[in-house]
C-alpha cells in the first residue's frame, strides 16, 4: 500500500515522482526521537574516546546526517509537549510507558534543543501532530520521522531516516492506513484496538467490507464493543493535520468520522 522510492535529493524527489508537490524548502525533524536516542547513547562508554559521549554531539550528529540525506538546512526540531489533549479523550494513553525507565538527561536536553536548536512544542501536542500539520499546511515543508503513523497523512512527502528512503501516501493509501490502525489499535501508545485483532487481521476485514468506516464499527460491535470504542481509538490514531489544527489561534477541530467522507 505504501509507495517508496530511494533518492539522492529533494530535487530528484521532484523529478522522478511527478504526483509529488514543489522542492521542499524546509525541514521538519521528529526530535522526539532524536533526544531519546542521544541520552540512551550517551550511557554508552566508548573506548576509543575514553569517555561518554556528549549528548548534544550525539544529537547534533543526528541532525547534521539529516541535513545530508535530504540536502535541506533551514529546519525545526518538533518535540512532543508534556501534556496530550489524547490523554482528555482516553487518560490511559500511553500510560504502559509510566514504568520504563527514561535515560538520564532527557529533561536537559529536551530544554537545551528548544532553546538551541530550534526546538517547538505546542501545549497538548505531539511531535508527530506538528508533522503532520506542517506537512499539510504547505508542500514546501519536508518532514522526517521514521514512525509508520506518517504513512496516515495522505498526499505527503516524507522522509524515514530508518530506511533512508522518501514515502509518500495518497489519499487512499494513507486511508486505509489508518482505519487499519483504528481497528489494531497500537500497543506502543497503548490503545488496544479490538481485542486480538492485529494488522494483518484489519487488513482482512478491511478487504473483505471495504475501506468504510462502518466497517470499522461493525468489526467493534462483532466483537462485543461499540461504535463508542471505535471512536476513542480511531481518536488516538489520528494526527493532526492543518485542517485540524489552527498554528495562529492555537484552535482544535477534534477528528470525527465524516472526515473520512472528504
Amino acid at each position: 500500500m505504501v509507495s517508496t522510492f530511494r533518492l539522492q535529493n529533494p530535487s530528484e524527489i521532484m523529478r522522478e515522482k511527478k504526483t509529488l508537490p514543489t522542492k521542499p524548502t524546509k525541514l521538519y525533524i521528529d526530535a522526539d526521537i532524536l533526544l531519546y536516542r542521544a541520552c540512551f547513547a550517551s550511557q554508552s562508554y566508548d573506548p576509543l574516546t575514553e569517555r561518554y559521549p556528549d549528548p548534544k554531539e550525539l544529537f547534533d550528529e543526528s541532525v547534521e546526517k539529516l541535513f545530508k540525506e535530504t540536502g535541506l538546512h533551514d529546519y525545526t526540531c518538533c518535540l512532543s509537549s508534556k501534556n496530550n489533549f489524547r490523554k482528555e479523550i482516553f487518560p490511559d494513553y500511553k500510560a504502559n510507558r509510566k514504568d520504563r525507565p527514561k535515560p538520564p538527561g532527557l529533561t536537559e536536553l529536551r530544554n537545551w534543543i528548544l532553546t538551541q536548536r530550534r526546538g517547538w512544542t505546542v501545549d497538548g501536542l505531539e511531535a508527530d501532530d506538528l508533522l503532520g500539520i506542517m506537512a499539510t499546511s504547505d508542500s514546501r515543508n519536508l518532514i522526517a520521522s521514521l514512525d509508520k503513523d506518517m504513512r496516515t497523512l495522505p498526499g505527503v512527502a516524507w522522509y524515514n531516516f530508518k530506511s533512508g528512503e522518501y514515502e509518500t501516501q495518497t489519499k487512499e493509501e494513507a486511508k486505509h492506513n489508518f482505519l487499519v490502525q483504528a481497528i489494531a489499535g497500537d500497543s506502543v501508545d497503548g490503545y488496544k484496538g479490538i481485542p486480538g485483532i492485529g494488522p494483518k487481521k484489519a487488513e482482512k476485514i478491511l478487504l473483505e467490507g471495504g475501506d468504510r468506516w462502518s466497517t470499522v464499527v461493525g468489526a467493534y460491535v462483532r466483537h462485543g464493543l461499540t461504535a463508542q470504542d471505535a471512536f476513542v481509538n480511531a481518536s488516538m490514531a489520528h494526527i493532526l493535520t492543518s485542517s485540524n489544527f489552527d498554528l495562529d489561534t492555537l484552535a482544535m477541530t477534534p477528528w470525527k468520522p465524516a472526515d473520512l467522507l472528504e
